[in-house]
């Protein structure tokens, strides 16, 4: 009898094993941060479609005063034993220069529990921007770190975006790398 306690003890502890290794498969691939600029506040549209086809129109260029839409969508995150994921960004927006043009600690989170066929996320809120009149044209880099406060690790998500005035040919500009 004590061989047979010990012979299923063994089974479960095998059988616990194997769903953490089973956890970690998943996210073997690791945190993956997309981040997506649009001109046109679709992302509600978006986030509520269950099992069709999802897509974003993504825009590369801005003028002065045009207001974009940030959404960061974010795969390889951590569940704990509820379910439930806890993610966090910090933005920053660099301006052609290269120099910190915005900044914004936890601009948007993730927490909560998630159905179990999700296998990414867009982290809330999006967030919209505007660029003004008096900022220097060119390319500015949009930097998300996302941080997974359940598997205690962190990615970088980037997105080039070129503003482009009235008086500067878009042409000019070197196209923004996606």
């Amino acid at each position: 009898m004590f061989k047979l306690r010990l012979f299923l003890v063994f089974l479960l502890m095998l059988g616990i094993c194997a769903h953490a290794f089973a956890l970690d498969a998943e996210t073997a691939e690791g945190l993956n941060v997309q981040v997506a600029v649009t001109d046109a506040f679709r992302f509600s549209d978006w986030s509520k479609k269950k099992r069709e086809k999802r897509s974003i129109k993504t825009i590369n260029e801005v003028k002065p005063e045009q207001t974009f839409y940030i959404g960061v969508l974010v795969s390889g995150f951590g569940i704990d034993n509820q379910g439930a994921i806890d993610l966090t960004a910090d933005l920053t927006l660099r301006s052609p220069d290269g120099k910190v043009y915005y900044e914004q600690k936890n601009a948007c989170r993730s927490k909560g529990v998630i159905p179990p066929d999700n296998i990414f996320v867009m982290l809330n809120p999006t967030l919209d921007f505007i660029l003004k009149k008096d900022d220097y044209p060119g390319i500015y880099a949009l930097e998300v770190m996302v941080k997974d406060n359940i598997l205690n690790n962190a990615a970088r998500g980037e997105y080039k975006l070129a503003l482009v005035n009235d008086n500067s040919l878009t042409s000019n500009l070197p196209r923004p790398k996606k």
